[in-house]
């Protein structure tokens, strides 16, 4: 009797598991199907949509608490917040497609490969991302504006020449535009475009106060001198601009001294102005021009600090504010000047371009016991020939000076020193041309009208 009795119970579990073994088969895998609902255990945005017609899933998803964001956009920059409106960006939640998706989730797989993947979908569950979109120019535009409101420029520490006393520097900052485009589409992506921290990078100042601690100010290694033109406007700024890149520059024992490097490229974007510059022996405006001076003036501190292995070149004419041979051009990209630091401890470059000044003064920790002095001599003074070239806008016979030209000559350069025990060397200062500098002078040019018919 008992066995029949426990049989009974056996056959009956087993077609009650088979009945809802059926019905779930029926629920999970047909279901969906016949009734256009979208299949059970599917998500989106980790909202449970499974079991709902694609309308009743959009009407909920809309009404979710989740999707439902604000107005404005608060973005935290440094210590600024911004509140922007999402309607400037055109933010949208593509809710109707993640629905489309959802539902159209394993409906059109193969019969067995249904089956196993709404199966999994039930037990574990299967989520259908909503994706955002914006006006990606509009998002480039706002992180633009953002950082102009954010952006500082480090301010370097000062020497004030009269007190021998530094001002405060100031750190600088700015805007990592690339992370903040991240971190706003990131928000975006998440559906949580509340507030976000935007990063902001720290931009050191290059120049403080520590960093020449043991420096004495009132005795530099060597300083020099030329003087400039306030009124030519353009190559002034020139001059200050060179001025603010050489200082605080650290020439590290051993290391040599690139001016190209240094000061780098002479463009609009590296903060140079348009200006007379010697162009194949003639005047001609570029950008940059002047940027000569302030090389030919670091080149006589260097020479007069005790620094060697000098690789210079002199202009092809000679220049109004330096003797021949004690200039130094350059061009950025073909023509450098460099000097190498032979004393044990570093050296800092400072220059100034005041009231019409340029200085460089050179000043290290190391305290020669001998002094420097630079001379040039020049020689064999001539002038260029004349360049005639017909002008046909001009009268016949007329003459018109384009270019006055430059005398040419050749020069020296000489540095000597001396020893505390009065005792001196000098030196003839050689670069790769030889220890002859040649300047060839410009050709005067003339521009003359067509001869009398």
């Amino acid at each position: 009797m008992k066995k029949a009795l426990i049989l009974k119970i056996i056959i009956a579990l087993t077609g009650f598991c088979v009945l809802a073994g059926a019905g779930l088969t029926v629920r999970v895998v047909f279901y969906p199907d016949w009734a256009h609902r979208i299949a059970p255990g599917v998500t989106v945005g980790g909202v449970s949509v499974g079991d709902r017609t694609a309308d009743q899933a959009l009407s909920q998803l809309k009404k979710h608490r989740k999707f439902q964001l604000p107005a404005e956009y608060k973005l935290i920059a440094g210590n600024r917040q911004f509140d922007i409106k999402l309607s400037e960006l055109k933010y949208e939640i593509q809710l109707k497609q993640a629905v489309d998706n959802a539902f159209q989730f394993s409906r059109n797989m193969p019969f067995s490969k249904k089956i196993r993947t709404r199966f999994r979908a039930y037990s574990q569950g299967h989520d259908i991302p909503a994706k955002s979109s914006w006006d990606h120019k509009a998002m480039n535009s706002l992180v633009a504006l953002v950082a102009s409101k954010v952006d500082r420029k480090p301010v370097n520490a000062l020497m004030n020449w009269d007190t021998m006393a530094w001002s405060e520097h100031k750190d600088g900052q700015a805007l990592d535009r690339d992370k903040a485009r991240a971190a706003m589409a990131a928000s975006m992506n998440l559906y949580n475009g509340l507030r976000v921290l935007l990063p902001v990078n720290v931009i050191p100042a290059r120049i403080t106060s520590k960093t020449f601690e043991n420096i004495d100010f009132t005795s530099p290694l060597g300083t020099y001198q030329t003087k400039f033109s306030e009124g030519k406007t353009s190559r002034s700024r020139n001059l200050r601009r060179i001025a603010e890149l050489l200082t605080g520059y650290e020439i590290k024992p051993g290391d040599k001294f690139s001016y190209n490097e240094t000061v780098g490229a002479r463009t609009r974007e590296n903060g140079f102005h348009l200006a007379p510059v010697i162009e194949n022996g003639r005047i001609e405006q570029d950008w940059g021009g002047g940027v000569c001076q302030p090389s030919s003036t670091l080149f006589n501190a260097a020479l007069l600090a005790g620094l060697d292995e000098f690789d210079w070149m002199p202009h092809s004419r000679t220049s109004s504010y330096i003797d021949p041979g004690r200039d130094a051009t350059v061009a950025y990209g073909s023509i450098d000047l460099s000097f190498r630091n032979p004393h044990p401890n570093s050296v800092f470059i400072f220059a100034t371009a005041t009231e019409g000044i340029f200085t460089v003064s050179l000043f290290s920790e190391f305290k020669p016991d001998y002094k420097m002095e630079v001379r040039s001599t020049w020689w064999g003074r001539f002038s260029p020939s004349e360049k005639v070239i017909v002008d046909q806008t001009l009268a016949p016979g007329k003459r018109v000076v384009e270019s006055s030209g430059a005398s040419g000559m050749s020069a020296a350069l000489y540095r000597k020193t001396i020893y505390p025990d009065g005792s001196e060397k000098e030196e003839r200062m050689a670069n790769k041309g030889g220890n002859v500098l040649h300047y060839r002078g410009a050709k005067r040019i003339v521009r003359v009208g067509p001869p009398e018919s």
